[in-house]
C-alpha cells in the first residue's frame, strides 16, 4: 500500500508540474491584437436600413455598431486570415433579467450586385506580421496596413465587373431593452473573430480570439 501511495504522489507531482509548464506556454493567437472601434460601440435606439448580402435590410432597434481593428504582432512573422467574427450582447430585458443577443458574419454579407454580376467578397482580409496587409488598396483608405480596420477582399466574378473593397460595419440588432423610457443602453459584448494562421489561400494553423468590451 505504501509504493502504491508513493506512486499515486509521484504521478501527481508530474501532473501539476506539467499544467505549471502549459501554464508558462504564450498563446500565439494573443500576439495579434484585435478591438472594437469604436472602442465602446456605438447603440442607435432606432431600426437601421443596412446592406446584407446585396439586399437592403431594415435591423429593429436598439441596433449596436463596430469595425474592428487588428495588429497582428505574432513573431516569427506569420500572417493571419480572418474568414468569420461570432458576437454576442448581454442586457438586461424587461423583466429584469439578463439576456443575450447573438449574431454571425461572414465575408458574404459585404456582396452587391452590380448589372454584370455579383461582387463577392472571400474574407476579412489577410494581416501579415508587423507590416502591411497583403491585399488591393481599400478606395480612399489606400493599401490596408495593422493597426487599420478589417476590410473583405473582393472576388472577381467578371471581367467587366468593378468592385470596391469594402470596410465592412458590423451591425446586431433587436438587442435586449428594458422598456419605454429606456435612456441607458448599456450593455456588454463579446466578439470572437475566426480565421487562420497562414494566407488566405494556405491556411496553416487555426486562429481564434476574444474581445471583450461594452457599449457607451
Amino acid at each position: 500500500m505504501r509504493l502504491h501511495l508513493g506512486n499515486i504522489a509521484k504521478l501527481l507531482i508530474v501532473t501539476l508540474a506539467l499544467a505549471l509548464s502549459n501554464c508558462g506556454k504564450k498563446n500565439k493567437s494573443s500576439d495579434v491584437k484585435i478591438s472594437s472601434y469604436p472602442e465602446h460601440p456605438i447603440v442607435y435606439t432606432s431600426p437601421m436600413n443596412v446592406n446584407v448580402g446585396g439586399t437592403l435590410t431594415k435591423i429593429p432597434g436598439p441596433v449596436m455598431g463596430f469595425q474592428l481593428i487588428v495588429d497582428n504582432q505574432v513573431s516569427p512573422a506569420q500572417p493571419v486570415t480572418l474568414m468569420a467574427i461570432h458576437v454576442e450582447v448581454t442586457g438586461t430585458d424587461e423583466s429584469g433579467n439578463l439576456t443575450t443577443v447573438s449574431a454571425d458574419f461572414d465575408p458574404s454579407f459585404s456582396n452587391y450586385s452590380q448589372p454584370d454580376g455579383t461582387c463577392a467578397f472571400l474574407d476579412f482580409g489577410q494581416f501579415d506580421a508587423g507590416g502591411t496587409a497583403t491585399g488591393n488598396p481599400i478606395g480612399t483608405y489606400g493599401t490596408p496596413v495593422n493597426g487599420s480596420p478589417l476590410y473583405s477582399l473582393k472576388g472577381i466574378t467578371s471581367s467587366s465587373l468593378t468592385c470596391q473593397t469594402a470596410i465592412p460595419m458590423f451591425y446586431i440588432g433587436s438587442l435586449p431593452t428594458t422598456g419605454p423610457g429606456q435612456v441607458s443602453f448599456n450593455y456588454r459584448v463579446k466578439i470572437v473573430p475566426q480565421g487562420w494562421f497562414g494566407t488566405r489561400s494556405t491556411p496553416v494553423e487555426r486562429f481564434t480570439q476574444i474581445v471583450y468590451t461594452t457599449t457607451n
